[in-house]
């Protein structure tokens, strides 16, 4: 396959990403906002892309179905939310990737 014929990677708004956690769009940025709470296994902190700087007047965040995975993995080792609500969360992602 190349490059022109690989599908565009779909994107989802903060709004569309707080629906996978049935959480709020302040509790997401709220996440976001916590020093260390946002990494991987591995130690690697998730970035999650924004369509302009952080400081633009317009830059919005544009999470990916991997991002999402990667926050409640995050979120579960942390104890921030439990077993069921984390398990929910893969499901819904699954059902799109």
């Amino acid at each position: 396959m190349t490059v022109a014929e690989m599908p565009e990677q779909v994107t989802l708004s903060v709004s569309e990403a707080a629906k996978f956690f049935e959480k709020s769009v302040p509790w997401m940025r709220w996440i976001e906002s916590r020093r260390g709470l946002l990494v991987r296994e591995d130690g690697t902190p998730i970035v999650i892309e924004r369509t302009a700087t952080r400081r633009a007047e317009h830059g919005y965040r544009r999470y990916t179905y991997q991002d999402i995975a990667d926050i409640a993995d995050a979120l579960f080792r942390a104890g921030k939310i439990n077993n069921a609500e984390y398990n929910a969360v893969k499901a819904r992602v699954s059902a799109f990737t």
